[in-house]
């Protein structure tokens, strides 16, 4: 059978990155796969092995986020369709559509393809079909209208009708559940990564790592980076939130520990790699890789960090038996005072002022859209297990861990356990192909 794929996420990789797997499991059981994805989602299809003729990019105006011309669109979609005879169509993500159809970038609709043919949706937030109505109310209380609406209060709106099945992927979701009417848990990982000695031998050789030195790897999402900055760019604000407030703060972290590190960033921004030497740091800003070099040098690490918790990045640490760190925040800014549950430090404080006086500084579970909502999908989730959560702004207790996590691993075996039971359990799940079949 055919199966059309479609993306419509023009900054996040991670949706795609669902998409290409489920696509290509699909393609092991020997159906075929299509896609529908924006530009730099056609290029990181492009790196799984996907060919060009598989891939429809559909034309926007990068100004006014409009179709340049919405017939022409339509008759391009409704060939590639008609071409391909597509069994069943399937999005990434729900939300992404507007309640008259249309894509969040305005490249076409829902409604243009045959409502003949059953299309579902991928839920990666979990609040399908129902939606959920986020409120971060200390998010950019100066910033005008539009960035508040779209920052501020985000309206993950009821599930369109047109989508007739979920499927919700692990990680990050309970994975203890098969399916449930028409949602389904699908396995993205059937097994764990293996790390491979030899790449391993190479990145730490690449980086000149001595057998004593901990690797660290942390992978910006380019959808993180472009959204801050989008906040300060409305306030006419010049300030770059990792280079100013997000490094300097990890690195004194790192700094009070007794170890040498080797801490590589991966970041859009950065186009050429580059050095910088510190006490005991040894610290690699490196631009994005393809995903087979991103896995060699995750899967080379000691420690991973994220500040996103819905980070498909984190899922593939967890299913690779590495320890993994996600940054949150629950520290509020409320009419120009600090809560916070834990002690502020002076260092903190001055490292998070441009952000308080910019009305940026807010809680956050996925950095810098909020999603603090997204506590009840964790909850009773043993994915939640898998990993270490901690306040990115608790100075001394960030320092206590940073030490106990180099020089008492023991005290993290059960993290190890629960990655092991959960990588289990997404075996017992349907196969992409056992879903469909179930519609």
């Amino acid at each position: 059978m055919n199966v059309l794929l479609c993306s419509t996420g023009i900054n996040s990789l991670g949706e795609t990155f669902t998409l290409a797997l489920f696509g290509k499991e699909l393609m092991g059981f020997g159906h075929h796969c299509f896609f529908i994805a924006p530009k730099l989602g056609k290029d990181y299809l492009l790196t799984f092995g996907f060919r060009e003729d598989q891939i429809l990019v559909l034309s926007n105006d990068s100004k006014t986020n409009n179709c340049f011309d919405s017939d022409t669109n339509k008759n391009i979609l409704q060939q590639f369709a008609k071409k391909i005879s597509p069994k069943y169509i399937i999005v990434a993500d729900w939300h992404h559509y507007k309640e008259d159809g249309y894509s969040n970038n305005n490249t076409y609709s829902i409604h243009w393809f045959d409502k003949n043919i059953p299309m579902g949706t991928f839920d990666h937030v979990g609040f399908a079909p129902e939606g959920k109505i986020v409120k971060q109310d200390e998010i950019a209380q100066a910033i005008e209208l539009k960035t508040k609406r779209d920052f501020q209060e985000k309206e993950f709106p009821p599930m369109h009708d047109r989508f007739s099945f979920i499927i919700r992927p692990c990680p990050h979701h309970d994975n203890t559940k098969q399916f449930d009417k028409n949602i389904f848990y699908w396995g993205i990982y059937k097994d764990k990564l293996e790390k491979n000695v030899n790449n391993i031998t190479q990145i730490r050789n690449k980086y000149g790592l001595n057998e004593n030195s901990k690797l660290i790897f942390h992978a910006i999402g380019l959808w993180q980076e472009r959204v801050i900055d989008r906040l300060f760019e409305e306030l006419n604000v010049n300030y770059n939130y990792y280079e100013e407030t997000f490094f300097p703060i990890l690195l004194h972290y790192l700094s009070k520990v007794d170890e040498n590190f080797t801490y590589i960033s991966l970041s859009g921004k950065t186009k050429v790699e580059n050095v910088i030497n510190t006490k005991n740091i040894k610290f690699i800003k490196i631009p994005p890789l393809k995903h087979e070099e991103f896995m060699q040098h995750l899967l080379a690490c000691d420690l991973f960090l994220t500040d996103n918790l819905m980070s498909s990045n984190l899922g593939k640490a967890v299913f690779s038996n590495i320890l993994s760190v996600v940054f949150k925040n629950s520290t509020t800014n409320v009419n120009g005072k600090i809560r916070s549950p834990f002690k502020i430090s002076n260092f903190i404080t001055d490292k998070i002022k441009t952000l308080i006086e910019n009305d940026l500084f807010f809680p956050y579970r996925s950095f810098p859209i909020g999603l603090c909502e997204l506590e009840e999908m964790y909850t009773n989730n043993g994915f939640a297990d898998c990993f270490v959560e901690t306040e990115f702004f608790d100075e001394e207790s960030n320092i206590e861990l940073f030490r106990n996590l180099f020089s008492n691993t023991g005290s993290f075996q059960k993290i190890f356990e629960n990655q092991d039971k959960y990588i289990y359990n997404n075996k017992n799940l349907l196969s992409s192909e056992e879903i469909l079949n179930h519609i």
